[in-house]
């Protein structure tokens, strides 16, 4: 019970951060969410722009750029909040796995 607890005061903490700063990011994940809006525009990866990253990363940042083109949302906060839900699911998840193996 003491790690349910404390999973969800870790993901109100990512949720409250992400309220009280929705557009603070990592350059890192700003570069990559770019290749992902100029991949949406119809961009070709190492022809239109170049990366040191493999063209997996690249894609994948495609779901956020279209989920916020489509909804008219900041694709950062979009961003964020999949990242939250992800970690939400993958917790879960987890904790399923342990409580059926008896831990």
């Amino acid at each position: 019970m003491l790690w349910k607890i404390l999973l969800l005061e870790v993901f109100l903490a990512t949720a409250l951060h992400i309220l009280c700063h929705p557009l603070e990011i990592n350059h890192d994940a700003a570069s990559l969410l770019q290749t992902g809006i100029l991949l949406i525009e119809g961009k070709t990866p190492y022809v239109d722009f170049t990366s040191t990253n493999p063209p997996l990363i690249m894609y994948l940042n495609t779901v956020p750029a279209a989920v916020a083109s489509t909804l008219s949302v900041h694709i950062i906060l979009v961003f964020k909040l999949m990242v939250l839900l992800l970690g939400i699911a993958s917790a879960i998840g987890i904790l399923r796995i342990l409580s059926r193996s008896g831990l």
